[in-house]
């Protein structure tokens, strides 16, 4: 058995970190706090808006690095910006122009502005968050007009599309129009971001600021989005209630997140870390992959 040093942890937010009633499982608390005792770094990697993020976490006294957005903004504790990946204009104005040519119903995640495709349509960050968003600066708008002038005017790092009429269709004409990256974190919507930036970008960034290496860092999460950090971490994790396409390609498939499944993953490998053996570390805990026969685990990719 190997053993290895875990220095960073980097956690998805919806169907992994969070319930769905949207809190946190009280064992994940627990387990982030006998991580940082450790001296480990805990951080969060999501799609959401970055305020958005900070107001949730916040909410359940978590206070830590965020890559927002996919890995288009990344943030400090104290919630201070330390990069940024937004479109070009071009791409940002013609992506805009594709989405209302198809009548989708979208969302413009720009630098603290949000912007609804439909005068009736609230994204939940207005709903949920509203109050605490603006008092970060945070600007809520509505309507396909809004949207096409902050596309033209605001620094655009995220278009969420959540109802398509022909999804293989506009997927393709966002491609065409070039410099995206484009990905989902549920089976019925589409997440457009620039080109070359996904969470494993995200997560990169951080760990280069603070001086982590690869096999050094575990992640986890859930969906498609998440992919790229978990094939991209010394130790990628998929949610027991995870993608298929997640699962197959994890190092660790872990308990649901109603069940707590972050918790057990991160005392899993503090067990490994500790070079106890597996069950020592967390009776119960995720099920270890193996490909060929042998740990896909840091050093074995």
């Amino acid at each position: 058995m190997n053993t290895f040093k875990l220095r960073m942890i980097c956690s998805d937010l919806d169907g992994t970190l969070l319930k769905k009633d949207g809190t946190v499982h009280p064992d994940n608390l627990r387990a982030i706090r006998e991580a940082r005792e450790k001296g480990i770094l805990f951080a969060v990697a999501t799609g959401r808006a970055t305020g958005n993020a900070l107001a949730k976490i916040r909410q359940a006294g978590i206070f830590c690095p965020v890559s927002a957005m996919n890995g288009t903004v990344l943030t400090d504790e104290d919630g201070s910006v330390l990069r940024r990946h937004p479109m070009t204009r071009r791409t940002a104005v013609e992506i805009e122009r594709v989405l209302a040519g198809h009548q989708a119903d979208y969302v413009l995640m720009g630098e603290k502005v949000l912007c609804t495709s439909r005068e009736d349509f609230y994204h939940h960050s207005e709903l949920e968050y509203g109050p605490e968003m603006e008092k970060m600066g945070y600007r809520f708008f509505r309507g396909r007009e809004t949207v096409r002038r902050a596309a033209e005017k605001e620094a655009v790092y995220k278009y969420y599309v959540c109802r398509m009429q022909d999804p293989e269709r506009l997927i393709r004409e966002a491609q065409e129009v070039g410099r995206v990256t484009l990905t989902r974190s549920g089976r019925d919507n589409l997440e457009i971001m620039t080109e070359g930036v996904d969470k494993a970008t995200g997560i990169m960034e951080l760990a280069d600021l603070k001086g982590i290496r690869r096999e050094e860092i575990m992640a986890v999460g859930d969906e498609m989005n998440d992919l790229p950090m978990i094939r991209w971490a010394g130790w990628g994790v998929a949610m027991g209630n995870g993608a298929d396409r997640v699962k197959e390609e994890a190092d660790l498939v872990t308990a649901s997140n109603e069940e707590g499944g972050v918790a057990k993953a991160v005392r899993f490998l503090l067990g490994r870390a500790a070079g106890l053996p597996d069950a020592a570390g967390c009776p119960e805990g995720p099920s270890l992959k193996a490909s060929g026969g042998e740990e896909k685990g840091p050093g074995k990719r």
